[in-house]
């Protein structure tokens, strides 16, 4: 008796197919590869891929932008214009389909042109940035933002994303990136989902290094504040992300910074946005 292989039932194979299924491929009605984090599609499209959770995540929209309008009630209608109505002149319905095809044509061709233009071609570079920075405020800042005791130094709009010092920009796109890979896996070492993601922090977190070490070298920038800075946020991020026990390294680096300075209360004195964040 041959072997028959096991039939899904319709609604559990329903159920892995949304699974499978990010949110900008069922918007766009295509089929997803399912690839963590990001599907292939969205990465080639050059647009963030919001995910696969069950719950649609929200969408930002540029200031004006909406999505549904309240309909607005029809005036009522004067007992004089029922006259007009029954006997419309005809040169004026005439004119009036003239318009309407005239704005239809238009319409049609902006719509033509819309689809024509395909999507941004984002350097490889600023894609990663931009995408680290959006999962940075919504998965880890929210996080921390419960714990928060004042106003945080190290809140940046996007809009000054290329004012940022490469050491700091570097450092913040390794956080987001190590913290998606403890979230996706209970061993990041061994698993198989996470090993790609890897070349990507080792090599934001090499250019933030060597951006570290150009100011510390330097006489001018070494007891600078944005020395200080790099150095603080690289430690504490790779004390957060408890990937690497070599931090001693870096204290010692930071140490030796503030003494440059001075002291520690010279520095906090001189700096009072670290104030609050050197005494925690």
């Amino acid at each position: 008796m041959p072997n028959n292989p096991p039939v899904l039932s319709p609604a559990r194979d329903a159920a892995l197919n949304r699974q499978m299924q990010c949110w900008e491929c069922r918007r766009r009605r295509l089929v997803c590869d399912g690839t963590q984090p990001v599907c292939t599609k969205c990465r080639a499209a050059r647009i963030v891929c919001p995910g696969y959770a069950d719950k649609k995540p929200l969408t930002w929209l540029a200031p004006g932008q909406v999505v549904s309008r309240t309909r607005k009630c029809k005036p009522a209608r004067k007992v004089g214009d029922n006259n007009q109505d029954r006997h419309p002149p005809t040169t004026k319905v005439a004119k009036g389909l003239g318009e309407s095809e005239t704005g239809s044509q238009t319409d049609l061709s902006q719509t033509n042109a819309l689809d024509s233009c395909g999507p941004f071609d984002l350097p490889t570079e600023t894609y990663e940035t931009f995408e680290a920075l959006v999962y940075y405020n919504s998965c880890i800042y929210q996080d921390l933002l419960e714990h928060q005791l004042g106003p945080s130094a190290f809140i940046v709009p996007l809009a000054q994303v290329d004012q940022m010092p490469p050491s700091i920009l570097h450092t913040l796109i390794s956080t987001a990136i190590s913290h998606r890979i403890i979230q996706m896996a209970d061993d990041p070492g061994r698993n198989e989902l996470v090993k790609p993601i890897w070349a990507r922090l080792y090599r934001h977190r090499d250019h933030a290094i060597r951006a570290i070490n150009v100011l510390v070298s330097s006489e001018q920038s070494r007891g600078g504040i944005v020395a200080i800075f790099s150095v603080y946020t690289f430690l504490f991020a790779m004390l957060q992300q408890s990937l690497e026990p070599r931090w001693r390294t870096h204290v010692d680096c930071l140490m030796s910074l503030i003494n440059l300075r001075g002291s520690f209360i010279k520095l906090i004195r001189a700096i009072p946005s670290m104030h609050l964040g050197m005494i925690t």
